[in-house]
């Protein structure tokens, strides 16, 4: 969340419907049904954060096997390709209050100091 973009999170948001084109497709419609079951949690430039409401939905999100196809319809939707990572709505409450304390008492870690690693397929 320190590296999170608000700019970037709202222009996925609106570019979210162009998911619509996809879901017909033969080979990205599943993933396309996937992504547009979820909503953009956090973005930043080298990563996309989607919240869902079921668990089953963020484990085909996070199989690093599906990334490729993932990857391609977010870049075909803002330009850029990015890492993409599912949270459950529990999730992202529970990181949103632990951010929130974090900020409070000054403890958040320094954007320069974090440092960000694709997993491996």
């Amino acid at each position: 969340m320190v590296l999170a973009d608000r700019e970037l999170r709202l222009q996925l948001n609106d570019a979210y419907n162009q998911l619509d084109e996809f879901v017909s497709h033969p080979s990205l419609g599943k993933y396309a049904s996937i992504l547009k079951s979820g909503h953009p949690f956090c973005v930043s430039k080298d990563f996309c954060i989607l919240e869902y409401d079921l668990n089953s939905q963020v484990k085909k999100v996070n199989n690093v096997a599906s990334q490729e196809q993932f990857d391609y319809l977010l870049e075909k939707l803002t330009g850029k390709s990015r890492f993409i990572f599912g949270l459950t709505r529990a999730e992202t409450i529970r990181l949103s209050k632990l951010y929130s304390n974090l900020r409070q008492i000054g403890e958040l870690p320094k954007p320069s100091t974090i440092k960000l690693e694709k997993p491996n397929k």
